[in-house]
């Protein structure tokens, strides 16, 4: 019996020492699942939305006959991540809806987002239309001051809710194989 108490607690004490060890990384797990994921991805969504608006803007400026299918792709791109952006900020939204100055920063950024979208409606019927340069080239500016103002809400929001931006990756060191 004694025998038996004594093997237990060797394997409960040898148990909470390997999870001692791993619990940064458990916590790290946590924390990019929840916030840190969500506030990461609503910022390189985001981006991504300004990455090609202004490519649209260049591409219509230096290239005026581009095909209308390369520009309504791009205008789509615009969309399809501001709208990825708000379900993350979604997720931010619920997670922290009992922080106040986090709610006023959220729907700031909604309310810059909300700008963007009704601007891509108009860039789709400018891209299929023939509308020309200018038209797009206004609707690329100001989508991207409302991008601009959006990114500034929402590096406010990331640093009041305490994210940091990821770090650039680096190689993972191999494990020593073992000897046979």
């Amino acid at each position: 019996m004694f025998r038996l108490a004594t093997f237990s607690l060797l394997i409960c004490v040898a148990t909470v020492t390997v999870f001692a060890q791993d619990a940064p990384y458990l916590d790290e797990t946590r924390k990019f699942r929840g916030d840190y994921g969500h506030g990461n991805s609503a910022r390189t969504y985001q981006q991504h939305a300004q990455d090609y608006s202004r490519q649209l803007y260049y591409q219509a400026q230096v290239q005026p006959t581009s095909p209308k299918a390369v520009l309504v792709e791009h205008a789509t791109a615009v969309q399809t991540n501001i709208e990825k952006s708000n379900k993350s900020l979604a997720a931010l939204k619920a997670a922290h809806k009992d922080d106040a100055a986090a709610q006023k920063l959220i729907a700031s950024i909604e309310e810059h987002h909300a700008k963007v979208l009704k601007n891509c409606g108009h860039l789709h019927d400018c891209c299929k239309n023939d509308a020309g340069v200018e038209m797009i080239g206004d609707c690329c500016a100001d989508i991207d001051a409302d991008i601009e103002a959006a990114k500034a809400d929402l590096t406010k929001l990331l640093k009041h809710l305490k994210i940091d931006a990821l770090p650039a990756p680096k190689k993972v060191e191999k494990k020593a194989e073992k000897k046979k």
